[in-house]
């Protein structure tokens, strides 16, 4: 009975807390607020984190996504996920301010992205 007791590691993630508030005229607010709902039911059903359709990147997952009016709201794991947002932007031609806070790493910013152009500070 002597053998060593493997050890599990499970590394939780410090979550990052980011909030978007979309540019674009009413009829591409809505498109995009449908999105995010959709993707919010989606999650639920499939009990993970999402990524926008056509999106290629392995990172960057929506958990706990909210649309409330046009300004959405969601956790990313560790750190901010601004090019998933700037591929959706892209798509609907819309630009974006958000703001991301993780405090147990002392991330915190806001980005804005107009006319195909990413400023984060």
């Amino acid at each position: 009975m002597g053998g060593a007791i493997p050890l599990i590691y499970f590394i939780m993630p410090n979550w990052c807390l980011n909030t978007v508030k979309f540019e674009a005229n009413e009829s591409v607010s809505e498109e995009l607020r449908m999105l995010f709902l959709t993707m919010a039911e989606k999650e639920i059903l499939e009990d993970k984190g999402q990524l926008p359709s056509g999106y290629e990147g392995r990172s960057g997952y929506l958990f706990e996504i909210e649309m409330e009016e046009y300004q959405l709201s969601y956790l990313t794991k560790w750190s901010p996920n601004i090019e998933v947002v700037i591929f959706v932007a892209k798509q609907y031609g819309a630009g974006f301010i958000y703001n991301y806070e993780e405090p147990g790493m002392a991330i915190y910013g806001v980005a804005f992205y107009r006319n195909g152009e990413i400023q984060d500070i």
